[in-house]
Formats: structure tokens, sequence, C-alpha cells
């Protein structure tokens, strides 16, 4: 009599996990067609520019309770904004002076929301820093601003501020 072999089912880790990743599909697949947009900082006219970044660490219970995570949209959203109302100004007065044009964008409510989330997140990571523990008042603090559109490997820096003084006087 012919033996008749059993073949026996044996689990494959790694082929359970390509069906599971098949399931929930990763968004980094798909082109990006469009600028992303990042703002920069600096102190003085010498420093280096210090990215400002919206990355959020993620944690399980940022399924149901992610606050952090929509905070960090809404600031996106608000660079966007802002980035797409200084594109539109630009094309509209293409024959406006600089200093006019800084004019009317600092007259954008874009502008002054961006500004007012950027005198925050500055002071959040000076106060992080041991250098500045001490000190609560910034009136006397200048920082600079640029936005940067970027694309694949290209960059291009949409709109470089003057010097803002950090705590409203």
């Amino acid at each position: 009599m012919a033996k008749i072999k059993q073949q026996y089912f044996r689990f494959d880790i790694s082929l359970f996990l390509t069906l599971i990743r098949a399931l929930f599909p990763h968004w980094n697949f798909f082109d990006k067609t469009a600028y992303s947009f990042h703002v920069q900082y600096r102190f003085y006219q010498g420093d280096s520019w210090k990215n400002i970044s919206f990355d959020q660490v993620r944690k399980f219970h940022h399924l149901f309770i992610n606050y952090q995570t929509n905070l960090a949209l809404a600031k996106i959203s608000i660079i966007e904004h802002f980035s797409r109302d200084v594109q539109e100004l630009e094309n509209r007065e293409d024959k406006m002076f600089t200093s006019e044009l800084a004019d009317r964008v600092e007259a954008l409510t874009s502008y002054r929301l961006l500004l007012d989330f950027l005198r925050e997140e500055i002071k959040e990571e000076l106060f992080n820093k041991k250098f500045f523990k001490g000190i609560s008042n910034f009136e006397k603090t200048l920082f600079q601003f640029q936005v940067i559109a970027t694309r694949l490997n290209h960059e291009l820096v949409l709109y470089s501020s003057s010097n803002i003084a950090l705590e409203i006087e």
C-alpha cells in the first residue's frame, strides 16, 4: 500500500503580515503632485533657519482621542491658506512695490493667524531650552520666519518676513 503523506498546515507570518498590510493602505504610496509648505524661523540675521515640525508620536489611544494631531493639522491648514493668499496677492498685484506687497500681506487674516501660532510655537520651544528657562518676558526678542514650498527636490521661498517681536506689546 502506498503511504499517503499528510500535509500539515504551516502558519507563515510573512504571508500573514503581507495580507494585513494589503487591507490597510499606506498613504505614502500615492505621488505628491502638489507643493507641501513648511515654516522656518530664526532670531538673528546670521542664524541658520530652524524648521517647525508638526510630526506627532503615534500611539494606540490616538485612534480615539487625537487632539494634538487635530491641532497640528489646523496649523498646517493655516500655513497652506496663507501660502495660497500670498500667491493670489502676487498674481493679482504684479507691478506692486515690495513695501506695498508687504503691507498687504501683513493685513491678511491668514498672516495674523500664522503669526499667532508661530509666536506660541517659538515660545514653547524656548521655554524647553535651558538657556531661556527663567525668562518669561520676550518683548525684546525678535524673529523672522519664512514659508517654503517644497515639491520633490525643488524648494521655493514663498514668503520671508521682516523682524517681528516675539511678544506683542
